[in-house]
């Protein structure tokens, strides 16, 4: 039954941190136009909900990799590199979005363009690796 809960506590904090960066990875990539109240609050959001979403993702996953004796698996593996990656461009992007608000001259790059459609791969190759385990 403690694995149900995890894994229910688990996709909760996912669910929260996914779209969360999505938001802030919208925001970044909109900074062409200026920083502006709605970047504000999505900083904000950031720092209260996204950022303990993900670290109660992190939790959670280890205690739930633990838990099903997961640490051996290929797919785990995978999966927490995309984990790891995406945790790594929330902090890039959380930086980029603090610094557009300081610094008014802080303009998106073109690169920024594309992040919302990683994250989105990123999601969909999480869900797959976790619900189908392939290898």
């Amino acid at each position: 039954m403690l694995y149900l809960w995890l894994k229910a506590a688990h996709v909760a904090s996912v669910l929260i941190f996914i779209g969360g960066l999505m938001a802030q990875t919208l925001a970044v990539a909109t900074l062409w136009e200026g920083a502006s109240n709605l970047h504000r609050a999505i900083e904000r959001w950031d720092q209260r909900v996204t950022t303990p979403a993900m670290l109660s993702t992190w939790l959670f996953g280890i205690l739930l990799a633990v838990k099903g004796a997961f640490f051996t698996s290929g797919w785990l593996a995978v999966k927490l590199a995309i984990v790891v990656f995406l945790s790594g461009m929330h902090g890039i992007q959380s930086g980029r979005l603090r610094r557009a608000l300081r610094d008014r001259s802080v303009r998106a790059k073109r690169i920024y363009l594309s992040t919302p459609a990683i994250v989105a791969f990123g999601a969909l190759a999480i869900a797959v690796l976790a619900v189908i385990k392939p290898f």
